[in-house]
């Protein structure tokens, strides 16, 4: 599914996502008062490490 699929999909238009995607364009979102701003993937965050994992074709 593209974003084209997707928005269709859940009623959004052109109009909802730039209204939704501004105030993390222009820097005014307000966090939780305890939020955190974590950079970088999500896994070092928990502790996790990625593995690549290689399946035959016909496995799949």
């Amino acid at each position: 599914m593209n974003v084209n699929d997707f928005m269709a999909k859940h009623g959004i238009t052109e109009a909802d996502l730039e209204r939704m995607a501004a105030p993390y364009e222009d820097g005014s979102i307000e966090l939780e008062p305890d939020g955190k701003v974590f950079i970088g993937s999500h896994l070092d965050t928990v502790g996790t490490r990625r593995a690549t994992v290689v399946n035959d074709e016909k496995d799949i």
